[in-house]
């Protein structure tokens, strides 16, 4: 897995898995609705992707597998920045014009609580 890079394209809304020791894309989805961040749960079991616009959003639950949507999470406006726990329990996104970061439980794919963060937060980072 460590091999791969996944590159969301928010201009063209697709998403390209690229293997890095074949210079090859191995993955796309064109399904993706203005893509912008990716994360991944620390055993590799899912990837998720962020997607939409001023008025609306959704975290893409990517199977790793295939490359596919094989859930949908409504968030805020704009998800932008998506980062997992390190013990891969909660994913946290932030909803740039909805000024939140939602927790989500990455077992159930369930919003569990909006935070209310200011005015566009970007960025969000865990220390181990």
């Amino acid at each position: 897995m460590e091999r791969r890079v996944w590159v969301p394209c928010r201009g063209d809304s697709d998403l390209f898995v690229i293997d890095t020791l074949t210079n090859t894309v191995v993955g796309f989805n064109a399904n993706i609705n203005l893509a912008t961040g990716v994360a991944f749960t620390p055993n590799g079991s899912k990837a998720y992707v962020a997607e939409g616009t001023e008025l609306s959003g959704i975290i893409d639950v990517i199977d790793m597998t295939t490359f596919q949507i094989a859930n949908r999470i409504p968030v805020g406006n704009l998800p932008h920045v998506l980062a997992v726990t390190p013990s891969g329990r909660h994913l946290f996104v932030t909803n740039a014009l909805s000024g939140t970061i939602m927790q989500i439980d990455t077992s159930t794919d369930k919003v569990l609580r909006t935070i209310q963060a200011g005015n566009h937060p970007l960025g969000i980072t865990f220390i181990q």
